[in-house]
């Protein structure tokens, strides 16, 4: 555009503007009324009234050509109310016909902070059930996108309006957000004393809906919490009800939190059928909210199964989808697991970067169980890149604060990853009591993966103890649970650590399969942080199994790869593994290949 069109265009701006404010005050009004009934007139005429506020049956408002353009008209009838007459009455009515359409349109779009104000304008206009209800509606759009703090006042505000006009239908509603916020914000006891009082309300009322939905906001909060067959339970029972009410989007969002305790409890097949089952559903009736969670979820199974590469695919599309509609939890708690994917693949600088990013916008008020969840996280990272102080420090402020919201899923795995550090460290006495106390919580929420987790690093304590019979039935174990669960990666490492076994105790004929089979499923999944470790293995077989070149070559190429990544104490651990291999063996040591003859 040229100096002189951008000219001419402000100057008619401003000609505009001043032709507008020479006209009077009721001239200026009778102006935006004909442009408020044009407007209207080209986009269908007059829209029905929506479905009432204080109905009991929730009805979705059909869609009307005007709805797109009831914020204009809006703006319109404010400028047209400014002229009094004997019409006022009826103009005030219209102006909340779309002021409520608005709303409801812009909420249906996700346009949240012009629905939220939209929302609070309706209910100063309101009384009784209906206000009420329209402050609950702007609350659960700021309780969506992970402002809670500001939904809290709303839904109090909703709630003594409700209790005001007496209505036990709309009370229980508004009881079932607050105990949702309060469940979000660690209020644990508030949250399960508020949702049991809505759960009686909604069945004394008759309301077979908002049982459901609150149903699966109890599911929900056992989940968070590590409560995991209860978690099923519930959330199993929300969604059967949810189906018989014909409420499809509830009951899409009842079977993310079915996939999700599958998930937890090592059933990635039942878990995936019914995450596509939540998808179908939610695709169907356009619930993008729900559909981004659903996606977040279907990556967590496909990293829980080793399928990385598919996990990292699915992440980004619902990160995506996430910053596309504001989703800050959901994006918090999607870079995480992204983190612990990276983490897995070997790569340690992307993951400390990706967990630190998340824990720079966590709100450990709003968002408890995410913050402990980004410290566990950090802390495996550091353990893994050697930094063991820095590790312990970070895993022991995560303990702390899943103890203090008792969130026992993460309790669990933070004492997990505390063992296998004092396990590194060679804090023998400490190790075992962590990973017993892991093992026990593991066991009580029914979390399968992380009790092979532990029955695998149990394994390896009691090996270094001297108990060999003892480390090889852990061991095994260990191997047919992550089987069990189809968790490929978990596999790999415990099948790794029954071969270390088995080499140590002069058994190489049994060790070798136990390293093909990791190798086989590393490179099947692309699980790059296992990989030199398991080679340096395998070439320690060869060694000792008089197979001399393959296995000086194999050992060279996995100890280079090893020095590569900067693992110190993985080396020093490979080094003492060979060396004990190999006496057991009566053979010369490999050469541990300084870093100068290393290529």
């Amino acid at each position: 555009m040229t100096s002189a069109e951008t000219a001419y265009l402000f100057r008619h701006a401003l000609l505009r503007d001043a032709a507008y404010q020479l006209q009077t005050r009721g001239d200026r009004a009778r102006l935006h009324r004909l442009a408020f009934q044009l407007i209207e007139q080209a986009f269908g005429g007059r829209a029905p009234q929506p479905p009432a506020l204080d109905a009991r049956d929730a009805v979705s408002m059909p869609s009307h050509p005007a709805d797109s353009v009831a914020a204009e008209l809006l703006t319109h009838l404010t400028f047209a109310l400014e002229e009094s007459g004997a019409n006022m009455h009826e103009l005030r009515s219209v102006q909340r016909l779309y002021l409520h359409r608005a709303a409801e349109y812009c909420s249906r779009a996700f346009v949240v902070d012009q629905a939220v104000q939209l929302w609070r304008t309706l209910a100063q206009d309101l009384v009784g059930v209906a206000r009420g209800e329209a402050l609950r509606r702007a609350a659960i759009l700021l309780a969506q996108v992970g402002r809670l703090g500001e939904a809290e006042p709303l839904l109090n505000e909703a709630l003594e309006a409700q209790v005001k006009a007496g209505s036990l239908w709309h009370e229980a509603l508004v009881r079932s957000n607050l105990g949702l916020v309060y469940d979000q914000t660690g209020r644990l006891e508030q949250a399960k004393e508020t949702m049991s009082q809505a759960l009686e309300m909604h069945r004394h009322a008759g309301n077979r809906r908002g049982e459901g939905q609150v149903l699966g906001s109890i599911g929900a909060s056992h989940l968070r919490v590590g409560e995991l067959q209860d978690a099923l339970q519930v959330s199993v029972e929300s969604a059967r009800v949810l189906h018989e009410c014909g409420d499809k989007d509830g009951e899409g969002t009842s079977l993310l939190g079915v996939a999700q305790a599958y998930r937890m409890t090592g059933h990635p097949d039942k878990a995936e059928a019914a995450c596509q089952q939540a998808l179908e559903i939610l695709r169907a009736t356009g619930n993008r909210r729900v559909e981004a969670a659903a996606l977040a979820a279907l990556a967590d199974i496909h990293g829980a199964r080793g399928e990385y590469a598919r996990a990292e695919e699915t992440y980004a599309i619902a990160g995506a989808l996430a910053r596309q509609l504001g989703l800050q939890r959901l994006q918090v708690s999607s870079n995480s697991n992204l983190a612990v994917l990276y983490q897995s693949t070997g790569r340690l600088d992307r993951a400390e970067a990706t967990i630190r990013e998340s824990l720079a916008v966590l709100n450990e008020v709003s968002m408890p169980n995410a913050f402990v969840f980004g410290h566990a996280t950090l802390g495996l990272i550091q353990m893994e890149r050697g930094q063991f102080e820095a590790a312990e420090q970070t895993l022991r402020s995560a303990l702390t604060r899943a103890q203090r919201i008792r969130d026992r899923r993460m309790e669990g795995v933070t004492r997990g990853y505390l063992g296998e550090l004092y396990l590194k460290t060679r804090r023998l006495e400490e190790a075992r009591q962590a990973l017993e106390q892991a093992l026990t919580v593991n066991r009580e929420m029914g979390a399968r993966r992380f009790e092979g987790d532990g029955l695998a690093n149990l394994g390896l304590l009691h090996l270094r103890t001297g108990d060999a019979l003892k480390a090889e039935q852990l061991l095994l174990q260990a191997v047919a649970v992550h089987h069990e669960c189809l968790a490929l990666g978990p596999e790999a490492a415990s099948s790794n650590k029954l071969g270390i076994l088995y080499l140590l105790t002069g058994r190489a004929d049994l060790a070798e399969p136990r390293f093909a089979h990791a190798a086989a499923l590393v490179d099947r999944i692309g699980e790059l942080r296992n990989a030199p470790e398991i080679l340096c293995h395998a070439g320690i077989c060869h060694w000792v199994r008089s197979r001399g070149e393959a296995g000086k070559e194999t050992w060279r190429r996995a100890m280079a790869q090893l020095r590569e990544r900067g693992s110190a104490g993985l080396l020093a651990q490979v080094i003492e593994t060979m060396r004990t291999a190999c006496s057991k063996a009566g053979v010369p040591p490999l050469p541990d290949m300084p870093a100068e003859t290393a290529e």
